[in-house]
């Protein structure tokens, strides 16, 4: 009987850590994705738009999360150009303005 418990007793306690590095790696995979657009997040935040994700997932929810947050950053990138011209531009017809009623 007691040969019986030990072997009981192994197959448990390998089946305890078989369960423990799964749990491990699965949990990872969810963890690192979930990281990485924090980090991604962190780093447009401070201003840097022109930042991309990659993910080398596939076809699965955080690759499509990292394409959402790519279109995001690249709209807000084109966007903040565009009004970074338009200023610009504003600066300009100001000064122009200035000249011409100086002159006259």
């Amino acid at each position: 009987m007691q040969r019986e418990e030990r072997g009981t007793l192994a197959v448990i306690i390998f089946s305890i850590l078989l369960a423990l590095a799964i749990a491990y790696f699965i949990t990872r995979a969810i963890t690192r994705p979930i990281k990485n657009l924090m980090e991604g997040m962190r780093v447009v935040g401070e201003g840097r738009l022109d930042h991309r994700l990659t993910h080398e997932g596939g076809d699965d929810e955080f690759a499509s999360l990292s394409g959402s947050f790519n279109r995001i950053t690249a709209r807000l990138e084109h966007t903040t150009a565009s009004k970074e011209e338009m200023e610009s531009e504003i600066v300009e017809a100001s000064r122009l303005k200035m000249d011409c009623a100086a002159e006259t």
